[in-house]
């Protein structure tokens, strides 16, 4: 037989179980919910510099092109590169050699582009040289 008391003592168990569960439960999704957001902002970050790469791609291709024919490259436009492309326009300044890049490395995932970024560089040439070459992000 049970007594009163030992009636007592399992409801208070009962209690202490379910406050336990209720707290080991929140702490994992806190948890999943933080290794999510972790996660997605990993990846955000990745698509980000994998268009950067590419831009980065272009303006080297601009530069290698300018080198062997300053006159007549002008760009290009979303030459493909690996899971993405970049497109490409050159437009002369001023100054003898002078040269601004504007590149753009887009990332596509099958039939949409999944991000997009822009760089500017400034070039100049000394003959098939290269004497400067800057490059920055540009404004989106």
């Amino acid at each position: 037989m049970t007594t009163c008391r030992q009636k007592r003592n399992q409801g208070t168990a009962l209690i202490a179980v379910i406050v336990y569960l209720v707290i080991v439960t929140s702490l994992t999704t806190t948890f999943f919910a933080t290794v999510h957001r972790t996660m997605s902002q990993a990846r955000t970050v990745e698509r980000r510099n994998q268009c950067i790469y590419l831009a980065e791609a272009g303006i080297e291709k601009a530069v290698a092109e300018l080198r062997v024919n300053a006159a007549g490259y002008r760009g290009e436009q979303d030459t493909p590169l690996g899971d993405g492309a970049f497109s490409v326009v050159v437009t002369p300044e001023n100054r003898p050699g002078a040269y601004r890049i504007l590149a753009t490395g887009r990332l596509i995932r099958g039939a949409t582009v999944a991000g997009e970024r822009k760089l500017a560089a400034n070039v100049v040439l000394a003959g098939p040289r290269i004497a400067e070459l800057h490059w920055m992000e540009a404004s989106q």
